[in-house]
C-alpha cells in the first residue's frame, strides 16, 4: 500500500521527518516508500530478532561468489559495491563479522559509485539462497507474508519503521527477499 499524504506536506516529507537523517535523502524516491499494517501478516526481521534473524544480511552464512569467501551477506554486498576501491574490499575482508563491516561507517558515495545496489543486493541474496539450506528453508515457509527489515530508526531506504500501526520505509531488503522467495516458489 502506498499512501502519500498522511499529514502536511508530502509522505516523503512525513518519513524524512520520522528518521530525522539529512543523508536518507539520497537513498529514495518518493514512489518506493510503502507503508504496511502491523498484523500478523507482516514478519518483521532484523539482526537482533532471533526468530527471523536469518532475513537480516548480518546472519553469519559462509558464501562464495567468484572464488571470493564470505562471512555473510553483508560482507558480500559491501565487497561488491566497493569495487572501484581495492583497497577497501581489503578493508572489508579483514572484518571478521558483518557488524565490524558495517561499523566501518563507508560513505553512501565511496559504495555506489558506479553500481546499482538493488542488482548488487539482488545477487548477494541469490548466492545465499543456493549455499544456504536454512535460509532458503525459512524463506519458502513464509509463503506469501510481507517481509520488512524493521530498522531501529533511520534506514527508511533496505528497511521500515514502526509508527503507530504502521510500518513505513521503502523495505528494499524485504522486497527483494519476497521476490526472491516468489520466483522460486513451485
Amino acid at each position: 500500500m502506498i499512501i502519500r499524504d498522511l499529514q502536511e506536506g508530502t509522505f516523503k516529507d512525513y518519513c524524512l521527518d520520522t528518521c530525522g537523517k539529512e543523508s536518507v535523502k539520497r537513498h529514495f524516491a518518493e514512489k518506493d516508500f510503502r507503508v504496511y499494517y502491523n498484523n500478523s501478516n507482516v514478519i518483521p526481521f532484523n539482526s537482533m530478532r532471533k526468530e527471523w534473524g536469518i532475513f537480516s544480511n548480518f546472519y553469519p552464512c559462509p558464501l562464495i561468489y567468484d572464488g571470493v569467501r564470505f562471512h555473510s551477506s553483508e560482507q558480500m554486498y559491501y565487497y561488491y559495491v566497493t569495487t572501484q576501491n581495492r583497497e577497501l574490499q581489503q578493508l572489508i575482508m579483514q572484518q571478521p563479522t558483518a557488524y565490524r563491516v558495517k561499523k566501518l561507517h563507508i560513505p553512501f558515495e565511496e559504495r555506489d559509485k558506479g553500481h546499482d545496489r538493488v542488482s548488487v543486493m539482488r545477487r548477494c541474496l541469490q548466492t545465499k539462497f543456493e549455499q544456504c539450506a536454512d535460509f532458503r528453508n525459512t524463506l519458502l515457509s513464509t509463503k506469501n507474508k510481507i517481509l520488512l527489515e524493521y530498522a531501529t530508526w533511520w534506514d527508511l531506504y533496505w528497511g521500515c519503521y514502526l509508527k503507530g500501526n504502521y510500518y513505513i520505509g521503502c523495505n528494499a531488503l524485504g522486497r527483494l527477499l519476497m521476490e526472491l522467495r516468489n520466483n522460486n516458489i513451485g
